[in-house]
């Protein structure tokens, strides 16, 4: 009888165990998973690691407090290779094994323009701190992205090449790929409104190595204003091979020229470029970045970038949007970004119009010796 007893209680223990396990949330259940497309490898590698540098640190961030709702953040990171086409791939398996609800990343513009209808078909939201192309205005309700259009920096470095330099004729030299096409066709259409000529504009394919005969033409129309709108790890080729042709002209850039790859391959060559970038400044005084930068450094042993800020803020913005919302439902998450108004994070204040884009300054800054320096904010 004793035995039986024993039996019994044994089996109801086991019963109520497994009843228990039943009724205990799932590891997914217990986190909410944010996708990340990040440029990892290739020519924008060294723009994707501040931008998962600085996501993980707004997680590690958002956890810390205890999550949202209870729910701590798990990022799924993949490596695009600074390839459409693997973003592509990369944002489908999130979607389809993680059932993620929204993604950050897309460093690239060709990249995030590739992905964005994978969002819409999808209905997840993706949220770019970098990409800069126009066209992303249009690409659909699901896509936002928390820095400036790059038409605002096209238009401010032509506003001030014409009025403040007074040069009346510049040339283009870009790379034939979302990002600098999209600076490029906003630089002539304001250049050209202010009364300006465009006397040369002259592209080259991506993983072009010599630019000889460009810079020819562009001597033989006498360019005293060049602008390359691109990435460091170009550009700096560009102006290498500009300064053995003898070109001399002023040159003017676009803020992915900002990173130290560019002294590595420009050397002095680099020196007086100008450029636009989006108006984030480590020595701010503001409480809330200087707390961002002192972390970033301290984890990644170097300063943040605007992208890096950008990126932070995402992070956040989603917490928020979750928090708010009380739910990891995309349209839930969508439907509060639009709302979103004069949010004060690192990267400045952030506002959604209806186009999920934000408004920001921007500030010129100038090449001098081995470092980037503010000559002023338009």
């Amino acid at each position: 009888m004793k035995t039986k007893q024993i039996v019994i209680a044994s089996v109801v223990v086991i019963v109520l165990a497994f009843l228990v396990f039943l009724n205990m949330p799932s590891q997914s259940d217990r986190e909410i998973q944010i996708g990340g497309i990040f440029s990892l490898t290739g020519k924008a590698a060294p723009y994707g690691e501040w931008i998962k540098n600085a996501t993980e640190l707004a997680i590690k961030d958002v956890n810390a407090s205890g999550g949202v709702n209870g729910r701590l953040f798990t990022l799924i990171s993949e490596d695009t290779q600074t390839d459409p086409k693997l973003a592509v791939s990369a944002f489908q398996k999130l979607i389809a094994l993680n059932k993620i609800q929204v993604a950050t990343g897309f460093v690239s513009s060709s990249e995030a323009l590739a992905c964005a209808p994978i969002a819409e078909s999808s209905k997840v939201v993706m949220i770019t701190p970098i990409a800069g192309s126009p066209e992303l205005k249009e690409a659909g309700d699901y896509v936002f992205r928390t820095r400036e259009s790059g038409d605002v920096q096209g238009y401010k470095i032509a506003e001030y090449i014409f009025n403040d330099l007074g040069h009346k004729e510049a040339a283009i030299i870009f790379e034939n790929t979302a990002n600098a096409v999209g600076y490029k066709d906003s630089f002539i259409e304001k250049f050209t409104e202010l009364g300006g000529k465009i006397i040369l504009s002259e592209s080259y394919e991506e993983g072009q190595s010599t630019f000889r005969g460009i810079i020819t033409k562009a001597e033989s129309v006498n360019a005293k204003a060049v602008y390359v709108p691109g990435v460091a790890a170009i550009i700096g080729r560009v102006l290498k091979q500009s300064k053995e042709l003898g070109l001399n002209s002023e040159f003017f850039s676009s803020a992915g020229i900002e990173d130290s790859v560019l002294f590595d391959i420009a050397g002095s060559a680099a020196e007086g470029l100008i450029y636009t970038s989006s108006a984030f400044s480590e020595d701010s005084s503001d409480e809330k970045i200087k707390t961002f930068v002192s972390a970033y450094q301290d984890q990644y042993g170097s300063a943040p970038t605007a992208y890096a800020a950008n990126a932070y803020d995402t992070i956040m913005l989603i917490a928020d949007a979750i928090k708010k919302q009380d739910s990891v439902d995309a349209d839930k998450i969508k439907e509060f970004l639009y709302q979103v108004k004069d949010y004060h994070g690192v990267s400045g204040k952030i506002s959604f119009d209806s186009y999920g884009e934000v408004t920001k300054p921007v500030m010129l800054k100038q090449v001098k010796g081995h470092g980037f320096v503010v000559i002023g904010e338009k």
